[in-house]
């Protein structure tokens, strides 16, 4: 194959000629000038004519005079050049632009014909032992003399009948690490150099290598599970420091301290803040605030009673509500039921604020909004239950109703006669605008007075004699509703699932409903009773047991694990927004998933946290979590990787100080197994570990508290 040009200057001088003859009349310039067209490939050329009214021309292309190889061919229209399968004798050809007006007016090109270059898409083994190696390359458009280079040192190459290459060599001590692999086809046409690595051996013969084989992790110690189980349930995950402090002195006097607001104060929220600002605060406070016990609980409290800023927009809405639900966690659920009632950032979600009684200028009466969700969503809900949660049934197995319409009714004007606080220097009005400090206050004459009965010919019916006031109908009603048969399953129900898991044996929900019952809904015991039972408490939960974390619990446990600290709360918003969970922006009453949510396949368990966890959601929480580790977060969330790079250049040391991290020796063996061998192709340690911790955060197994 000869790769010259002997006509070249023959060519150029007629170009020349012919440029010179019509130069002060016409000229047609052809881009690009030059080119390099692999065979079979295309390029489209463009023509710029001048002097000349038409600017129409015909495209031709053409070899070395004399010669019988195709020289590809050309669109004549449109200046499209395909180039031939072979390569011509003479791998120069010309494409030429001739003016339509004027036939001897022309430009020209030269192209030359080229082989390929290769294209590699593969490399095994990879990572290559140091010493001899022999590497099969996956390639095409590979072309016999082929050449290898193997960190630009030239290495043996054979195009194998099945298509493949091997390339083989000897890499010593000085190649460790990033290598390139690159293959040249005739005419020095170069692939793109592939990436791989070399250094897999074991550190016996060689310490400073950066692998070694695989070797099975150690037992988990027991009291470690069982301090990092607790604190899963019972905080925004596990610390070392919490971890060291559960195991000292153990699960109850753990409990006791969190209890107890003279040992760990409450974390509430400073006024002054706007809308974002107090969803960041809030956040940063289930991060690291020393009282996780009761942010856990409030916000598990905060999916019961659901208010969301998408509504009460402003921070004065919500700076009160939060710190009612964080100083009520481990209060009494009556009490807490009542202060929901009259808190003003409810009553203007629900729009029990200025609710009144029916009136010839108001026909339509009272707003049901709360009066529904007090009864749905807070204490009782749709069916009637047994205290261990199951659903009470008529004669065929229907679940019977726990009220119907007309008890939202009665209960909506029992509700009337509400108006937000007066603003300090202000004057009471019978409706006044919205204000957020303190409670709700009573406007006795916009309050319905009849005579009203809840729940009628069910369990837990009660009537509210005529001629009450405002005040106190609301305190009957309340009452009433709190001593429903319903309400201590419902919240144990509620409560375990948020705290613990998804599926509580009736056993479990009957124990913890009857500590509600028993202490008249002390939230305290109850929360204690939740997380000390036995099935809270097992060593090896059921396979049915614990629940997917959602957004919030995934990321601030894996937050906790690895000691970063969240610098920026705000600035993670919008990630948990589009991942379905920003605090204090719940899309509608039900939260961010309704608490009946099932799994998909079939199995009839409860699964409320995978509505929020689509295949687009899953996709979208996994870049938050390569945002938290890649460090591309920056100033926001400050987490140190150089114990995890340190330990990386060996894969075993690695997966060891993840399981101890995030998995507390938990870490299945399969699990080890899949980080160790995706390990092995990185020989930035960086990459390696940043990679293994990434698959381990999203695992399943580290997505779902069990």
């Amino acid at each position: 194959m000869r790769l010259v040009i002997p006509f070249l200057f023959r060519l150029a001088w007629g170009v020349a000629l012919c440029v010179q003859a019509g130069a002060w009349a016409a000229d047609i310039t052809v881009s690009p000038a030059t080119d390099s067209v692999p065979i079979n490939g295309s390029r489209t050329f463009t023509a710029t004519v001048s002097g000349l009214a038409s600017t129409a021309v015909i495209w031709s292309v053409s070899g070395a005079p004399g010669s019988t190889d195709s020289p590809g061919t050309i669109d004549s229209s449109t200046g499209a050049y395909t180039a031939p399968a072979a390569i011509p004798a003479v791998n120069t050809v010309v494409v030429t632009a001739t003016a339509q007006a004027d036939p001897a007016v022309s430009g020209s090109a030269l192209v030359t014909v080229r082989l390929p270059r290769p294209l590699i898409s593969s490399v095994a083994p990879n990572p290559v032992p140091l010493g001899n190696y022999s590497l099969t390359v996956k390639a095409t458009r590979l072309y016999t003399p082929l050449q290898a280079l193997v960190n630009n040192k030239p290495a043996a190459a054979v195009i194998n009948p099945n298509g493949t290459v091997t390339v083989t060599g000897t890499a010593g001590s000085a190649d460790q690490g990033t290598a390139s692999l690159v293959l040249v086809n005739p005419g020095n046409l170069t692939s793109a150099a592939y990436k791989f690595c070399f250094g897999v051996c074991s550190t016996v013969s060689n310490p400073s290598c950066p692998s070694a084989p695989y070797v099975a992790g150690a037992a988990a110690d027991a009291l470690d599970v069982r301090a990092a189980r607790f604190l899963e349930q019972a905080s925004f995950g596990p610390t070392p420091a919490t971890l060291t402090e559960v195991k000292q002195s153990g699960i109850d006097a753990w409990l006791d301290k969190q209890f107890d607001p003279a040992q760990t104060p409450e974390s509430l929220i400073p006024n002054g803040l706007n809308t974002s600002q107090v969803a960041a605060l809030w956040f940063g406070n289930m991060a690291a605030a020393p009282d996780q016990l009761r942010q856990r609980v409030a916000f598990a409290l905060s999916q019961i009673f659901v208010v969301s800023s998408n509504k009460n927009t402003n921070g004065d809405d919500l700076i009160p509500w939060v710190n009612l639900l964080v100083h009520n966690a481990f209060g009494n659920y009556e009490s807490l039921m009542r202060q929901v009632t009259v808190s003003p950032t409810m009553g203007k979600f629900l729009d029990l604020a200025n609710s009144v009684k029916p009136s010839p200028g108001n026909p339509s009466g009272a707003n049901e909004n709360y009066a529904r969700e007090l009864l749905q969503l807070f204490s009782v809900g749709l069916v009637q239950l047994n205290q261990d949660g199951s659903a009470k049934t008529d004669a065929y197995g229907k679940p019977l109703s726990s009220y119907d319409q007309t008890t939202i009714q009665q209960l909506a004007l029992a509700l009337t006669g509400w108006t937000y606080p007066t603003q300090p220097g202000a004057t009471p009005r019978t409706k006044n605008p919205e204000y957020f400090v303190g409670g709700m206050e009573t406007r006795d004459g916009s309050h319905a007075t009849g005579a009203k009965t809840l729940f009628a010919n069910t369990p837990g019916a009660f009537s509210l004699p005529a001629g009450q006031s405002t005040a106190a109908e609301l305190d009957l009603a309340i009452d009433g509703i709190f001593h429903h048969p319903n309400v201590a399953p419902f919240v144990a129900i509620r409560l375990i699932r948020s705290l613990v898991t998804s599926n509580p044996s009736p056993a479990y929900v009957q124990r913890v409903a009857d500590v509600f019952a028993t202490t008249d809904g002390d939230l305290k015991a109850v929360v204690r009773g939740i997380l000390t039972d036995a099935e809270a408490r097992h060593d090896v939960p059921s396979a049915n047991q614990g629940h997917l974390k959602d957004p919030v619990l995934h990321m601030l446990g894996f937050t906790r694990a690895v000691g970063a600290n969240l610098l920026d709360p705000a600035l993670f918003q919008w990630e948990l927004r589009l991942a379905g969970e920003a605090v204090l922006a719940p899309p509608s009453v039900f939260s961010y998933y309704s608490p009946l949510g099932r799994l998909p396949d079939g199995s009839g368990l409860y699964g409320p946290e995978y509505q929020i966890y689509s295949p687009s959601q899953a996709i979208l929480r996994a870049d938050l979590f390569w945002e938290l580790i890649s460090g591309s977060a920056k100033t926001a969330y400050a987490f140190d990787l150089t114990p995890y790079v340190t330990a990386a250049s060996d894969p075993n040391k690695l997966a060891d100080l993840i399981n101890t991290t995030l998995f507390h020796g938990r870490m299945s063996p399969e699990l080890r197994q899949t980080l160790y061998d995706t390990a092995l192709p990185y020989c930035d340690m960086t990459q390696r570990a940043r990679t293994l911790l990434y698959l381990a955060a999203l695992s399943s197994e580290y997505a779902v508290h069990r």
